[in-house]
């Protein structure tokens, strides 16, 4: 899998996204329509292919993360988990801009996350991250879930990393493998979900909410 990007790039990117907000960060959402489509719009590339397309990078590190977190928090969270990468990260991976036809985000995640992409790009790593923030819980969404699901069902090794900046509460969570251990995960997991709230991709789009 050839289109991950650096922690170095993935934390100078963060710094540009913080500049351009006084007070706070953008949305990783915000991020990708706001900078991601516009710099990849007719390349056929995701941004991390984009960035290393001279020498592209063999993803080691896949993170499940959510579209509402800010994208600071996000690269914070992976800063402190200690990991070199190179990292695997849906919103700059995958090719965003949906202008060619043949590279929709549904075409490029296939019609089965269980032999599609998800699968094949899973099967590639040594670890997985599960990034915690404080704006939005990652196991009230779907598609989060269901990577973490997949993770799981294949084997990989998988860490839960909670940002430094999230509420003392949720300590509570930490590292699993092969299994949700944690007590309040296991009760989330039973509650009902309100599934349009947990949809993947743009908000009010065909995919309507959350990667």
């Amino acid at each position: 899998i050839l289109n991950s990007i650096t922690a170095e790039q993935r934390r100078k990117a963060g710094a540009e996204v913080d500049s351009t907000r006084p007070g706070g960060g953008m949305s990783v959402r915000a991020v990708v329509e706001r900078i991601i489509k516009p710099a990849t719009a007719g390349t056929g590339m995701g941004f991390a292919l984009l960035k290393n397309h001279a020498e592209p990078l063999r993803a080691r590190v896949m993170v499940v993360h959510s579209w509402d977190a800010d994208f600071s928090d996000l690269v914070r969270t992976i800063k402190e988990s200690g990991e070199e990468g190179p990292f695997w990260v849906a919103a700059t991976a995958i090719y965003q801009p949906g202008d060619i036809p043949c590279l929709s985000i549904e075409q490029q995640l296939g019609p089965d996350a269980a032999r599609g992409t998800l699968s094949t790009v899973l099967q590639q790593m040594d670890l997985v991250i599960c990034a915690v923030t404080p704006k939005c819980n990652i196991y009230k969404r779907l598609w989060c879930l269901l990577e973490i699901f997949m993770a799981s069902r294949l084997g990989v090794k998988t860490r839960v990393v909670r940002c430094s900046n999230v509420a003392s509460g949720r300590k509570g969570i930490s590292m699993f493998h092969g299994g949700l251990v944690n007590d309040a995960l296991l009760k989330l997991a039973r509650e009902p979900v309100a599934s349009r709230a947990a949809l993947c991709g743009g908000s009010g789009g065909a995919e309507g909410g959350d990667d």
